[in-house]
């Protein structure tokens, strides 16, 4: 047999809002919170490249403009000399020397334009470590760079001396120009050197990275307050659920209750019932036996004779009444004593022709009676079992009220079918009890 459908709860989904607010109230918020996040990080972000390719840019034009001016100052002081003193100093040594140099110079632009590539690659942070080892190495590289200029120049004294006092005044008109730059960049912040340049941009990736993983840890808190919502929710749809499940349990246990106490009253109903039949048992079987007792007592007063003429009598007498019921006449004067002692002797027999009648009547009504009786009571005992069974077994509810019912018919049914018997029993009474009028006082 299929299972009984479960009872909709009708509380679910239902959440507190005082306690545990819903996602759709929240959601707006925590959105709101993390683009606004998003926008200071992109802000934050975009300064920080800004400033980035702005000393770029300044440290190129540095470079460039320092370049140049060495070149200008070179090829002025070699053109613009008529002496021929200047004419041999621009010797293929000189020149060797402002080729290295310019090499030189082409290489740590290179090198610096690598590191400048590497930093706007690593926007998401890099190490300290290789911040602080990549502005040592380039420190390094300048310092060696200079050893290696001024060693030149001192060998070069001779013939570059126009050349080094030209270079030195365009080195400082572009570090001025520079710094000028940067300063005006940076807004009001002037680098000094490339040492300075990378301590800055390392100090700003390390902002940077410390932005970062503020932004980590935002996300990652976020995401654990999330978490433990989601919990707090599973958490009180479990108690809900058990809520549920035990005013369920409540419910079956009160149905079941009320069950057994409708079993028991049918039961005290069936016994009461059961009772109020034995005793009216036994009252028709003591009327049957009185009315026996009677019948034996009239027939050993009788004579042996007189049956036959009460039988005839009776006979004459069934007759006349029906003639008399088809054609209805005034009754005949009372003649003498002897027509008065033959209808006395006839009504007698006539009458116990009726109680033997009723008596018969009687005694196959009972049996009737005792057969519905024990037919009610045997369907009654089936139905009680069918009950037990499905109270044992657990089903559907639905069965045990319709078993419930059928009791109930079965009891209405008795109950009109004994005010029935009651009714027809009461009117044979009357029947076999007419109303006798005193015949002694008629003249």
């Amino acid at each position: 047999m299929a299972t009984s459908k479960k009872r909709a709860c009708k509380r679910w989904p239902f959440v507190p809002q005082d306690r545990f607010p819903s996602f759709t109230r929240i959601a707006p918020c925590i959105r709101r919170l993390v683009l606004q996040q998003q926008q200071q990080w992109r802000q934050q972000l975009l300064h920080a490249r800004e400033l980035r390719i702005q000393t770029t840019h300044a440290f190129t034009a540095h470079q460039n403009s320092s370049s140049s001016s060495s070149s200008n100052s070179n090829s002025n002081s070699n053109t613009a000399a008529g002496t021929p003193q200047h004419r041999l100093s621009a010797s293929p040594r000189a020149a060797l020397g402002l080729q290295q140099q310019q090499q030189q110079q082409q290489q740590q632009k290179q090198q610096q334009d690598a590191a400048t590539r590497e930093a706007t690659a690593t926007d998401d942070g890099a190490d300290s470590d290789t911040a602080a080892e990549g502005a040592a190495a380039a420190a390094a590289a300048a310092a060696a760079e200079d050893r290696r200029d001024a060693e030149e120049s001192v060998n070069n004294a001779d013939d570059t001396d126009s050349a080094a006092a030209g270079g030195a005044a365009a080195a400082a008109a572009a570090a001025a120009a520079s710094t000028s730059a940067a300063g005006a960049a940076a807004g009001g912040f002037v680098l000094q050197s490339e040492t300075e340049r990378l301590v800055r941009s390392w100090w700003l990736r390390r902002h940077l990275a410390a932005k970062l993983q503020q932004r980590q840890m935002l996300l990652s808190l976020l995401g654990e307050v999330q978490q433990q919502r989601y919990a707090l929710l599973a958490a009180a749809a479990d108690e809900l659920r058990e809520a549920d499940r035990e005013e369920e349990m409540q419910e079956m246990q009160a149905f079941k209750e009320q069950q057994q106490q409708q079993l028991q009253q049918l039961h005290e109903t069936m016994l009461q019932k059961r009772k109020q039949q034995r005793e009216e048992r036994e009252r028709q079987q003591q009327q049957q036996q009185e009315a026996a007792q009677r019948r034996q007592r009239d027939s050993k007063r009788r004579k042996p004779g007189d049956t036959d003429d009460a039988a005839a009598a009776a006979a004459a007498a069934t007759a006349a009444a029906a003639a008399a019921a088809s054609t209805p006449t005034a009754p005949p004067a009372p003649t003498g004593k002897r027509e008065r002692g033959s209808s006395s002797s006839s009504k007698r027999l006539h009458s116990d022709a009726r109680e033997t009648a009723s008596a018969a009547n009687q005694e196959i009504q009972t049996m009737q009676q005792q057969q519905q009786q024990q037919q009610q009571q045997q369907q009654q005992q089936h139905l009680l079992l069918q009950l037990h069974q499905l109270q044992v077994h657990r089903r559907s509810p639905q069965a045990a009220t319709a078993v419930l019912l059928l009791l109930k018919q079965q009891q209405q049914q008795q109950q009109q079918q004994q005010k029935r018997q009651q009714q027809q029993q009461q009117r044979r009474i009357e029947r076999q009890n007419p109303p006798r009028l005193c015949c002694s006082r008629l003249p």
